[in-house]
């Protein structure tokens, strides 16, 4: 019924008049009063969800309607909105402790000026590393107030000096920044000495494109899904992998799609039939390794057969499954015309 009622407000706003007589606005859930406000912003004042909104509903909400700022101003994600647009007003915010810290390294990453405002609350050392590499992102100027640049990693400073490369030399005082800078400029190796700095992502990061550093490497310690894929593009490197035995399915399938010749370190045995299949549609030569024909579903032969048409026949119950390539299939085996 509360369906309804909301298709035919979106549909006709005059159908507002027949929920005031009635009294149905509190039915809506908050996905509705979403798509409502969307709609209908001046009926805000009728939503008794407004504290369940998120900052980017409150925008939409505001975009068009500046009169529901003050009704905005009641919720901490209404202010979020409000600050975004207008971070000029930041003085008048008395909801500042309540904010997320998330939230305020969003405001930060948009407008500088809420620098101020870090400082009276004493938000600096409150900011997670991921925040961090948002807010150093667009906001470099910062930097020194970052207490958290001992646990960035590779990925936090590729972001950072990707978008600002000037911090270049802050990014050469600490292990990860180096491993950035060597990935993308090979050549500053040649007098590079802190090697043994590096933990075992920052090698991963840096052999998966310059696997010459291996002779450099004193750290192979990468997990079995991240050693299938240095070894997937670097097969040289196998005899520094010393955990074959904790690959999962998934990490020899992902190797083995590329690099069949280490099928001689497989345990077929751990593979599902959801596995067989991938590994068949790219590697049909190990099918006398498979035990699951039996098992494989509809979907899976529909996977397999695409690709593979001519392992029709290890499908015993083919006339029941709904097989899709039929095309491919006839193509090798016209017999099976009455079959398909």
């Amino acid at each position: 019924m509360f369906s309804d009622d909301l298709e035919e407000l979106l549909e006709d706003v005059q159908y507002a008049k027949e929920l005031d007589n009635e009294n149905k606005w509190h039915n809506f859930s908050s996905s509705d009063w979403r798509r409502i406000l969307e709609k209908y912003p001046q009926f805000i004042d009728k939503c008794n969800k407004l504290g369940e909104m998120d900052y980017w509903e409150w925008e939409n909400i505001l975009r068009d309607k500046q009169a529901n700022f003050n009704i905005a101003k009641n919720f901490k994600n209404g202010w979020i909105a409000i600050l975004n647009r207008h971070p000029e007003l930041a003085s008048e915010c008395n909801l500042w402790a309540e904010f997320e810290i998330e939230r305020v390294a969003f405001l930060l990453s948009k407008h500088s000026q809420f620098s101020e405002v870090c400082d009276r609350y004493d938000l600096w050392k409150k900011f997670e590393v991921n925040q961090w590499n948002s807010i150093l992102k667009s906001q470099p100027q910062f930097i020194d107030k970052c207490d958290k640049l001992e646990e960035m990693d590779y990925r936090g400073w590729e972001i950072i000096l990707s978008a600002q490369p000037q911090l270049l030399e802050k990014a050469k005082e600490f292990s990860s920044g180096w491993a950035v800078i060597l990935n993308k400029n090979p050549t500053l190796a040649e007098n590079f000495d802190r090697w043994h700095e590096f933990n075992s992502d920052d090698w991963w990061y840096l052999l998966r494109k310059n696997p010459e550093f291996a002779q450099n490497c004193n750290n192979w310690n990468f997990n079995p899904y991240s050693w299938s894929l240095l070894l997937k593009k670097y097969p040289q490197l196998a005899d520094k992998c010393e955990i074959w035995s904790d690959f999962s399915e998934e990490c020899w399938v992902e190797l083995l799609s590329e690099q069949p010749q280490f099928a001689d370190k497989c345990n077929w045995s751990i593979f599902s039939e959801k596995y067989w299949t991938k590994l068949l549609s790219k590697q049909p030569q190990f099918a006398d390794k498979c035990d699951k024909w039996k098992t494989f579903s509809k979907d899976d032969w529909n996977m397999l057969l695409q690709s593979q048409p001519q392992f029709v026949d290890k499908c015993e119950n083919i006339n029941k499954f709904h097989i899709y390539p039929k095309v491919q299939i006839l193509k090798i085996k016209p017999e099976y015309i009455d079959k398909l």
